[in-house]
């Protein structure tokens, strides 16, 4: 904003306010009409965060060249000039993003550790990006709380036939059944 040292010295603190509002995202418009009328022009800083990094995302790129030929009807541009797949965020391939969204839907107070399925359904209605459910199902996997009660085995790390064994005595008398 600048300097106010040409300013009278009475009005210096009120347009150092002034000031501050702007930072805040408060504009102050003199209106002949009304008067002087404010006029909040903040951002979401995460929607902000998502829209430069689409500009880097070439998928996203190569979508937002076709919701400008209006060739993809699924896809279009949102507030902010943010890509969005029938109104649902679209979140580049930034691990950190991603990342964020996922501890913030998984590591909730309210939620308390909630399974893939669950942050699956949450996360599907407010946000898209390609490989969503798998990448979901990933991070759970590697949720240490979430693991405590698994028994697991081996290299790779496969449920213990003690989970397994039940279920299929389950299935083998199910179709002996039918």
């Amino acid at each position: 904003m600048g300097s106010v040292t040409h300013i009278e010295d009475e009005k210096k603190e009120l347009v150092q306010n002034v000031h501050r509002l702007t930072w805040l995202g408060v504009q102050l418009v003199d209106s002949p009409m009304v008067g002087v009328k404010v006029h909040m022009g903040s951002k979401l800083s995460f929607v902000v965060h998502v829209k430069s990094k689409q500009d880097l995302d070439p998928i996203l790129l190569e979508l937002n060249e076709l919701v400008l030929k209006k060739s993809v009807e699924a896809f279009s541009q949102g507030g902010y000039g943010v890509l969005r797949d029938q109104g649902r965020l679209c979140v580049p391939n930034d691990d950190g993003l991603r990342e964020k969204l996922f501890e913030e839907a998984h590591g909730s107070r309210y939620s308390i550790h909630p399974g893939a399925k669950k942050i699956y359904r949450d996360l599907r209605e407010v946000y898209w990006w390609n490989g969503r459910k798998k990448d979901i199902e990933e991070f759970v996997a590697k949720c240490p709380n979430c693991q405590q009660g698994v028994m697991r085995f081996g290299k790779n790390r496969k449920l213990s036939p003690r989970y397994i064994g039940p279920y299929k005595k389950f299935e083998a008398y199910w179709e002996s059944c039918l």
